[in-house]
């Protein structure tokens, strides 16, 4: 989320090695053209896909040299997808989301009794099964502002409306 929008990343059909996030993506001349921000793993490791931030976004955000502040839930989230199998098993057939991971102790995810491994079904009465739109979502909120989530637990049971007040990611 920067200046009233959302900077997009670029796919990249790579592996991102552990503690790249930040680092450079180049092309075949040997010029940057994007910063590593994620990748996908799953518990067999790296699965080839990366995401990088574009160079022209960094560089506008550079310019105008100004510290952003977005909203988070103190918490990661993986698709199912990309789920052990042992896991998946649990999960009713129907199962659309994104699964909580990584809820950070006392943070508001946390605090609203999340879990790790709970489902997220909706959120702000919408679904989400990808990351890049939840995460724009998240986004486009500013920090503080109230989310409004229907969860359950892995196994579908649990099922729940709450509410959180988002912090903010500096």
């Amino acid at each position: 989320w920067y200046n009233g929008g959302f900077t997009n990343t670029i796919p990249i059909s790579a592996i991102g090695a552990p503690g790249s996030s930040g680092g450079p993506w180049v092309n075949q001349k040997g010029e940057i053209i994007g910063l590593q921000v994620a990748t996908v793993t799953t518990s067999k490791g790296h699965q080839g896909v990366s995401s990088a931030v574009p160079l022209p976004s960094i560089r506008r955000f550079i310019s105008e040299k100004k510290n952003v502040s977005v909203s988070s839930i103190q918490a990661a989230v993986e698709e199912l997808w990309a789920q052990p199998s042992q896991l998946i098993r649990k999960m009713p057939s129907d199962a659309k989301g994104l699964l909580l991971r990584q809820v950070a102790k006392d943070g508001v995810a946390d605090k609203a009794g999340l879990k790790n491994e709970d489902l997220i079904l909706k959120a702000n009465g919408k679904s989400y099964t990808r990351i890049e739109p939840f995460i724009r979502m998240m986004r486009s909120m500013k920090p503080g502002a109230t989310l409004k989530l229907e969860v359950s637990s892995v196994t579908g049971e649990n099922r729940r409306g709450l509410s959180l007040k988002t912090a903010s990611l500096d």
